[in-house]
């Protein structure tokens, strides 16, 4: 008996798992030969045909199944593992004193340790990004590069809420600046700081919206018949308002007072006459023929066009000088061209300038270089068309590329 015994224990793992397995097939394949016999005895001769068919391939199915099944089963005294549960090797510093780093191996080799009571869980290399809706308004600084398109992107957001979250803009996306820290909404929509005799009604007017968008916004944390408290910035989800855009400033003088960015408004000309150059016929007026950063929409009338600092700028029509030098709405060095038919042209960011006030330019002389003066956060042309006070799009006027 003691003999018997010696001999069972020195069968390897890998011997008693395949005695174990044809052991169970020998018992299945008993099991579903009764059952085709019985089947047999009770049918017709037709039928008998059709059902050793069929029970020929579920025999070779099921065992082909529980192949595979008991293919990744491992016995090592009462510990086991399989290789498809869910755990690897974790450093040795978070399981205590009972395992070692030795006793655990890279990912994909064993699974379990000499302990039986310690499984190591299975690291995850990346963590999923759940995406829950942030809970305020958060702050976000302006690198080399950033359009207020690409921010607004980056945080899943429409533009125009970030443009509508940060006053200090002026509706301007080119106020732009690196190292400037702006607003940003946790939803599409504006932020509205309560005013003195503000209401639910008035608040709710002004934005387009209900008053019950307002107060069941999770983030004003405003109770049922609360009053506003003055001072509090609320957010008006889905909320809108127009957006306010710079004209040239109607005056017969220059200005020399300081505006944003401490540009000034000395590129003024006074006192220009307009001759009837114009011929209706647009020019790209860069070497780069796509949008890079903001383009054309209803809260950026203007495309930003690609280009390195020093390439050229030309004019994109024929036409009189009447700006040719600094802005103070975040434009920095600028030149404005009056085509006397209706139409001006506004070329702005520039690193240098090569015209002044006044002067009649042809349609394709250079005017300047692409910068990125004033408020930019890289070097691009801000490009805009003008018509009789309205900001069309310039790509509806300019060749296809």
């Amino acid at each position: 008996m003691a003999a018997r015994m010696l001999v069972h224990d020195e069968l390897r793992p890998a011997d008693l798992q395949r005695r174990w397995v044809n052991r169970f097939e020998l018992t299945i394949s008993r099991w579903i030969g009764w059952l085709i016999t019985r089947a047999w005895r009770a049918t017709s001769q037709d039928a008998q045909a059709l059902i050793a068919r069929l029970s020929a391939h579920l025999v070779v199915i099921g065992l082909f199944m529980l192949a595979v099944a008991l293919s990744g089963v491992r016995f090592s005294g009462r510990a086991w593992s399989s290789a498809s549960l869910p755990y690897a090797p974790t450093p040795a510093a978070t399981l205590g004193d009972r395992v070692t780093h030795e006793s655990l191996t890279a990912r994909g080799g064993p699974r379990f340790t000499g302990d039986d009571s310690q499984i190591v869980r299975l690291a995850a290399p990346l963590t999923p990004n759940i995406n829950r809706p942030r809970k305020d308004v958060i702050s976000y600084t302006v690198q080399p590069g950033d359009s207020l398109f690409g921010i607004a992107q980056e945080f899943n957001l429409q533009p125009e809420s970030v443009l509508w979250a940060n006053p200090e803009l002026k509706d301007n996306p080119d106020l732009l600046s690196v190292g400037t820290e702006i607003a940003i909404p946790p939803v599409d929509g504006v932020l509205h700081t309560v005013q003195t005799g503000d209401t639910l009604d008035s608040i709710a007017r002004k934005y387009k919206v209900t008053p019950e968008a307002v107060t069941t916004a999770i983030w004003n944390h405003l109770l049922p018949g609360q009053e506003l408290p003055v001072g509090q910035t609320l957010i008006v989800p889905g909320g809108k308002r127009e957006a306010v855009v710079w004209q040239l400033p109607v005056t017969t003088q220059a200005s020399t007072s300081r505006g944003a960015g401490g540009w000034t408004n000395a590129g003024q000309c006074a006192r220009v006459t307009v001759k009837p150059l114009g011929t209706g016929q647009f020019i790209w007026p860069s070497n780069a023929h796509w949008i890079s950063g903001n383009p054309y929409t209803w809260w950026h009338q203007g495309i930003d066009l690609a280009g390195n600092s020093g390439d050229p700028v030309y004019a994109s029509d024929t036409g009189t000088v009447i700006w040719a030098g600094p802005n103070s709405w975040g434009y920095g060095n600028m030149v404005m061209l009056d085509h006397s038919n209706g139409w001006q042209t506004l070329y702005s960011h520039l690193s240098q300038i090569y015209v002044r006030c006044g002067q009649q330019i042809l349609r394709g002389a250079q005017i300047g270089t692409v910068g990125s003066t004033g408020n930019s956060t890289g070097p691009h042309l801000h490009f805009e068309t003008r018509l009789n006070g309205t900001l069309p799009n310039p790509l509806n006027k300019l060749p296809k590329p």
